[in-house]
């Protein structure tokens, strides 16, 4: 449903129009088209998931088990089978 903003905008539009007649018709809907498009935009843009950085969390995934895996041999080497 149109925000009331939205269709206050319209109705502007549309008056305008016809004050101006067809001679200026083009611009009159042309600005109304513009703003209706940058508000799609602002609303696609505020939907967006927000964009995780796969690299750095892979890279930290590699040096968790880069540096436990040795961890884990040497406490097993010196405690043995409970450690």
């Amino acid at each position: 449903m149109a925000k009331p903003e939205t269709h206050e905008e319209l109705v502007a539009a549309i008056e305008a129009r016809r004050e101006v007649g067809e001679a200026l018709e083009p611009p009159v809907i042309d600005a109304f088209v513009e703003r209706i498009e940058r508000r799609i935009d602002e609303r696609a843009r505020e939907r967006q998931p927000v964009k995780r950085d796969r690299d750095k969390e892979l890279a930290l995934a590699i040096i968790t088990l880069g540096v436990s895996i040795p961890l884990i041999a040497i406490v097993g080497g010196m405690a043995g089978l409970p450690g």
